[in-house]
């Protein structure tokens, strides 16, 4: 009988495989949506010369750019979610040993819950994160080419553009990480409290609700 093949294999050929193809669907969707850019001019250019069969052509070639965009986006999406389905498999099987060591430990409550809720979160944040890092790479260099271009035709100038575009990006960067800074502390706390507060209720559907653990459990979650 033959063997199924494993669509969730977590061979470290599979995950980079899964990156390749999720940047070449990024690349093919970048540059459909950069080509409708410039679809729209000629587009518009050919009503006001009314060419009835330039206007055909070009919506024939606006669906088969739309298309590849929406198919691209898609297949990044689900490409995405497997990958991140993948690491959490791999974080989860190294974790072990350390959540079977953490479960004779009287000073972690619920430990099997908060190493799984952990680890998704974890990984639905950090591929994301780097996926989108791999698809702002491939739309700098894209949209670098088109500043060049722009600034040499208004300013004579190669980088006059792309070197203001940087600062200004720079500048905005910095004022967001100085305004969402405080934010990974608070997200922490409100971790640690939804995790305080699923073991109080774990703790209370299985009878142990007397008056000490009543303190210790509210005094965890911060209501006492």
């Amino acid at each position: 009988m033959k063997k199924q093949p494993d669509i969730l294999d977590t061979g470290y050929k599979n995950i980079i495989k899964l990156i390749i193809v999720i940047v070449i669907f990024a690349s093919l969707e970048l540059g459909a949506v950069f080509y409708l850019n410039y679809w729209r001019g000629i587009f518009w250019e050919a009503i006001e010369q009314k060419q009835a069969t330039q206007f055909l052509y070009l919506v024939g070639l606006f669906t088969v750019a739309a298309f590849t965009a929406v198919y691209s986006n898609a297949v990044s999406n689900y490409l995405e979610q497997k990958l991140s389905a993948i690491w959490r498999i791999k974080m989860t099987r190294a974790y072990l040993p350390f959540f079977g060591e953490s479960i004779n430990k009287p000073n972690v409550d619920n430990p099997d819950q908060r190493v799984s809720d952990d680890i998704r979160k974890y990984t639905l944040q950090a591929v994301p994160w780097i996926v989108g890092v791999l698809f702002n790479t491939i739309k700098f260099f894209l949209f670098l080419g088109v500043l060049c271009y722009i600034s040499m035709q208004i300013f004579n100038n190669l980088w006059l553009l792309p070197v203001g575009t940087v600062i200004y990006t720079i500048v905005g960067l910095s004022i967001t990480i100085y305004m969402g800074r405080k934010l990974v502390g608070k997200s922490f706390a409100s971790q640690k409290l939804e995790a305080n507060y699923r073991f109080g209720l774990a703790k209370w559907r299985t009878g142990d609700n007397d008056t000490k653990h009543e303190y210790r459990f509210q005094k965890k979650a911060g209501i006492a």
